[in-house]
């Protein structure tokens, strides 16, 4: 009896002591990681792959597909991935592919125990992304709302409601423009992130895209500088005239809501349509730009609203002022180059921060004084040029 008592306390103790109550904290993270020498994506990675590598507790095994072509292959076979994306990271069995500071968040958080995500570098990184984010949002966006081709819409569709002196037919007119041109617009930018989420890992496709709107820059400012009239990527007066006749004639016949209502709408798709070429810049390198911060999901939609809420701004200011003074606006030849030249010079630097990635664009600093220098520069130049 005596001899039992002795084996109940033993195993007692034994149940009691710390070790019995470790839990799976305690137990090591296993991280795969694989990965291509050639992948400029996989060479931003390192040093947070390093990081997990230096932590006692994370086991990272790490496979390059050339040099191990085998083991590399045989994971993504092992856990039925279907798309082979570098770097992959296969996280306690959980596969992330990718990388960006959104994706190293997740595999931080998929870590059993071993890194306090507050504590990190990489967490800290994160949060500057977001800032940085929410900055190049609000920058790239109102830079963007300065359009020439909107801008004369609005202000012609505009002056054909002056006349009607009705502030409410104006603001029915004005708001339905408005909403028209950022819904069209915000279903483009959704578009362009869909589909360069899926490339831009890839450089030659990052250089491709920085070589397009690097040419688009060029051309604006060189017609900018030009003593021509004509300009490629605006309403022609051709245009402007042929239209401008089809919706005076619409107005005219009937200056009902619903024939208003569909005058602005009509007008709305006409400017989009043109305008598209003239300012796609922008959106694709604003989108570069969030799939190098990491940004998705809710914040990706958070932050398109905020980028359109700025792309209309210019637009909402003009419609507040005709409506309140009801006087017309006139938007100058001399205006559009100005402008013109202007977001030539911003989408040159723009294009450039694109293609050197993530580190540059991550950057605030340089983002800001960046943008601000060549809106100096383009303001400067055409200071020069007409003197």
């Amino acid at each position: 009896m005596k001899r039992f008592g002795f084996f109940f306390v033993l195993i007692l103790v034994m149940l009691m002591s710390p070790a019995a109550f470790a839990s799976d904290e305690n137990q090591e993270d296993n991280v795969i990681y694989l990965y291509l020498d050639s992948c400029p994506v996989c060479s931003e990675a390192s040093p947070f792959v390093d990081e997990l590598e230096r932590n006692e507790n994370v086991a990272v095994f790490k496979y390059e597909g050339t040099r191990q072509e085998e083991e590399f292959a045989s994971y993504f076979q092992e856990y039925d991935i279907q798309q082979v994306v570098v770097p992959t990271f296969i996280v306690n069995d959980e596969v992330i592919q990718g990388y960006n500071a959104i994706i190293e968040n997740d595999v931080l958080t998929k870590l059993s125990n071993n890194i306090n995500n507050e504590d990190t570098p990489e967490m800290n990184n994160f949060l500057i992304s977001e800032r940085n984010a929410l900055v190049s949002t609000i920058v790239i966006g109102s830079l963007d709302g300065f359009n020439p081709c909107s801008i004369w819409a609005l202000l012609f569709l505009m002056s054909m409601i002056i006349r009607l002196q009705s502030r409410k037919k104006m603001a029915i007119v004005g708001i339905t423009f408005i909403i028209t041109v950022a819904s069209i617009y915000g279903l483009f930018m959704v578009g362009v992130f869909s589909v360069m989420n899926q490339i831009l890992d890839i450089f030659i496709v990052r250089f491709l895209l920085f070589s397009i709107i690097f040419l688009f820059a060029a051309i604006n400012v060189k017609e900018a500088l030009s003593g021509r009239e004509k300009m490629t990527f605006v309403i022609s007066d051709k245009g402007k005239t042929g239209f401008a006749n089809r919706i005076r004639s619409l107005l005219l016949k009937k200056e009902g809501t619903i024939a208003l209502f569909f005058a602005a709408v009509m007008v709305a798709l006409f400017a989009s349509l043109i305008e598209l070429p003239c300012t796609a810049g922008f959106p694709i390198v604003w989108n570069g730009m969030m799939q190098d911060l990491g940004v998705s999901g809710i914040s990706y939609l958070f932050l398109l609203l905020i980028y359109l809420f700025m792309y209309i701004l210019t637009e909402i200011v003009i419609f507040v002022f005709i409506l309140i003074t009801m006087k017309r606006m006139d938007f100058s030849m001399r205006v559009a180059k100005k402008l013109k030249l202007v977001s030539g010079c911003i989408l040159i630097f723009l294009s450039v921060l694109m293609l050197l990635g993530p580190t540059a664009i991550n950057n605030i600093t340089l983002v800001v004084a960046g943008t601000i220098l060549a809106l100096i520069l383009g303001l400067l130049t055409d200071y020069l040029h007409r003197k």
